[in-house]
Protein backbone atom coordinates (compact mmCIF):
# COMPACT_ATOMS: atom_id res chain seq x y z
CA UNK A 1 0.00 0.00 0.00
CA UNK A 2 2.90 2.23 0.96
CA UNK A 3 4.85 1.57 -1.97
CA UNK A 4 1.81 2.11 -4.37
CA UNK A 5 1.54 5.52 -2.64
CA UNK A 6 4.64 6.86 -3.10
CA UNK A 7 5.22 5.46 -6.99
CA UNK A 8 1.53 7.82 -7.82
CA UNK A 9 3.09 10.83 -6.06
CA UNK A 10 6.69 9.99 -7.39
CA UNK A 11 4.43 10.10 -10.61
CA UNK A 12 2.21 13.00 -9.95
CA UNK A 13 5.47 15.18 -9.38
CA UNK A 14 7.23 14.51 -12.36
CA UNK A 15 4.31 15.02 -14.59
CA UNK A 16 3.72 18.30 -13.05
CA UNK A 17 5.69 21.81 -13.24
CA UNK A 18 6.40 22.48 -9.39
CA UNK A 19 8.70 25.26 -9.61
CA UNK A 20 6.71 27.12 -12.88
CA UNK A 21 9.20 28.67 -14.71
CA UNK A 22 9.57 28.46 -17.86
CA UNK A 23 13.01 27.22 -20.09
CA UNK A 24 14.20 30.10 -21.71
CA UNK A 25 15.06 29.88 -25.14
CA UNK A 26 15.69 32.30 -28.28
CA UNK A 27 12.73 32.57 -29.14
CA UNK A 28 11.43 33.86 -25.94
CA UNK A 29 13.64 36.78 -25.70
CA UNK A 30 15.05 39.55 -28.50
CA UNK A 31 19.09 41.32 -27.48
CA UNK A 32 19.13 44.80 -28.81
CA UNK A 33 22.58 46.61 -28.05
CA UNK A 34 21.28 50.37 -27.87
CA UNK A 35 24.18 52.26 -27.11
CA UNK A 36 28.23 51.41 -27.39
CA UNK A 37 30.91 53.54 -27.05
CA UNK A 38 34.63 53.64 -27.10
CA UNK A 39 37.22 56.33 -26.55
CA UNK A 40 40.77 56.85 -25.78
CA UNK A 41 41.36 58.99 -23.10
CA UNK A 42 44.20 61.14 -24.07
CA UNK A 43 43.89 63.74 -21.01
CA UNK A 44 47.04 65.11 -19.85
CA UNK A 45 48.39 64.04 -16.01
CA UNK A 46 48.41 60.37 -17.08
CA UNK A 47 48.68 57.65 -19.34
CA UNK A 48 46.10 57.51 -22.01
CA UNK A 49 43.43 54.81 -22.22
CA UNK A 50 41.18 52.86 -23.58
CA UNK A 51 37.35 52.69 -22.44
CA UNK A 52 34.23 50.93 -23.74
CA UNK A 53 30.57 51.03 -22.57
CA UNK A 54 27.35 50.66 -23.65
CA UNK A 55 24.01 49.74 -22.88
CA UNK A 56 21.39 46.20 -24.16
CA UNK A 57 17.94 45.52 -24.20
CA UNK A 58 16.36 42.08 -23.49
CA UNK A 59 12.83 42.16 -24.60
CA UNK A 60 11.02 38.97 -23.19
CA UNK A 61 7.64 37.78 -22.29
CA UNK A 62 6.62 38.55 -18.95
CA UNK A 63 5.91 35.06 -18.15
CA UNK A 64 9.33 34.30 -19.30
CA UNK A 65 12.19 34.02 -16.48
CA UNK A 66 15.73 34.89 -17.22
CA UNK A 67 17.56 33.61 -13.83
CA UNK A 68 20.80 34.94 -14.74
CA UNK A 69 22.36 37.34 -17.43
CA UNK A 70 26.37 38.51 -17.31
CA UNK A 71 28.86 39.14 -19.63
CA UNK A 72 31.52 36.43 -19.75
CA UNK A 73 33.97 38.39 -21.89
CA UNK A 74 34.23 41.38 -24.48
CA UNK A 75 36.85 40.95 -27.57
CA UNK A 76 37.59 44.03 -28.92
CA UNK A 77 39.19 43.62 -32.28
CA UNK A 78 40.56 46.02 -35.35
CA UNK A 79 40.36 44.24 -38.69
CA UNK A 80 41.44 41.03 -37.61
CA UNK A 81 43.72 42.04 -35.26
CA UNK A 82 43.01 41.08 -31.30
CA UNK A 83 43.50 44.30 -29.67
CA UNK A 84 41.49 43.48 -26.15
CA UNK A 85 39.81 41.06 -24.22
CA UNK A 86 38.11 41.54 -20.86
CA UNK A 87 35.55 41.14 -18.36
CA UNK A 88 33.25 44.16 -18.26
CA UNK A 89 30.98 45.42 -14.95
CA UNK A 90 27.45 44.62 -16.16
CA UNK A 91 24.95 46.18 -14.48
CA UNK A 92 20.87 46.12 -14.32
CA UNK A 93 19.39 49.53 -15.01
CA UNK A 94 15.94 49.34 -15.50
CA UNK A 95 12.83 47.63 -16.70
CA UNK A 96 10.24 49.47 -18.68
CA UNK A 97 7.06 47.98 -20.79
CA UNK A 98 7.27 47.15 -24.49
CA UNK A 99 3.77 48.16 -25.78
CA UNK A 100 5.39 47.58 -29.48
CA UNK A 101 5.57 43.72 -29.07
CA UNK A 102 2.41 42.51 -27.52
CA UNK A 103 2.96 43.37 -23.84
CA UNK A 104 6.41 41.97 -23.89
CA UNK A 105 8.90 43.58 -21.22
CA UNK A 106 12.30 45.46 -21.49
CA UNK A 107 14.93 45.07 -19.13
CA UNK A 108 17.63 46.86 -19.74
CA UNK A 109 21.53 46.17 -18.47
CA UNK A 110 24.59 49.01 -18.88
CA UNK A 111 28.23 47.60 -18.95
CA UNK A 112 31.31 49.30 -19.25
CA UNK A 113 35.48 48.55 -18.72
CA UNK A 114 35.84 48.79 -14.66
CA UNK A 115 39.03 51.29 -15.87
CA UNK A 116 40.64 52.40 -18.39
CA UNK A 117 42.92 49.89 -20.62
CA UNK A 118 46.13 50.48 -21.84
CA UNK A 119 46.26 52.17 -25.28
CA UNK A 120 47.44 49.74 -27.94
CA UNK A 121 49.76 51.33 -30.79
CA UNK A 122 47.33 50.61 -33.70
CA UNK A 123 44.03 52.47 -32.31
CA UNK A 124 46.55 56.01 -32.28
CA UNK A 125 46.07 55.93 -36.06
CA UNK A 126 42.86 53.90 -36.15
CA UNK A 127 39.40 55.42 -35.41
CA UNK A 128 37.07 51.82 -35.92
CA UNK A 129 36.72 48.81 -34.11
CA UNK A 130 34.86 45.37 -33.96
CA UNK A 131 33.13 44.34 -30.63
CA UNK A 132 32.11 40.74 -29.71
CA UNK A 133 30.33 40.19 -26.62
CA UNK A 134 30.22 36.69 -25.16
CA UNK A 135 26.60 36.93 -23.10
CA UNK A 136 25.91 34.27 -20.55
CA UNK A 137 21.87 34.07 -20.19
CA UNK A 138 21.13 30.65 -17.98
CA UNK A 139 24.23 28.74 -18.74
CA UNK A 140 23.86 29.33 -22.31
CA UNK A 141 26.61 31.59 -24.52
CA UNK A 142 25.13 33.65 -27.22
CA UNK A 143 27.62 35.75 -29.26
CA UNK A 144 26.66 39.23 -30.03
CA UNK A 145 29.04 40.43 -32.99
CA UNK A 146 29.33 44.71 -33.41
CA UNK A 147 30.84 46.11 -36.80
CA UNK A 148 32.55 49.79 -36.84
CA UNK A 149 32.15 51.09 -34.04
CA UNK A 150 34.12 54.63 -33.91
CA UNK A 151 36.72 55.58 -31.37
CA UNK A 152 36.54 58.69 -30.25
CA UNK A 153 39.29 60.83 -28.46
CA UNK A 154 39.12 63.02 -25.45
CA UNK A 155 41.92 65.54 -25.08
Amino acid sequence: MIIRFLFFLLLFFSSTNCSGLKEVNKSDFKINITEINSWLNLMPGGPGSFHLSGELEIHSDPESMINDISIKEIVVYTGKQLLYGFKPVFQYSRTEPDFSLNNKKIEVYQFFTEKGLEIREVLMGNNLINVELTLVIDDKELVEKLKDIEVTRAY
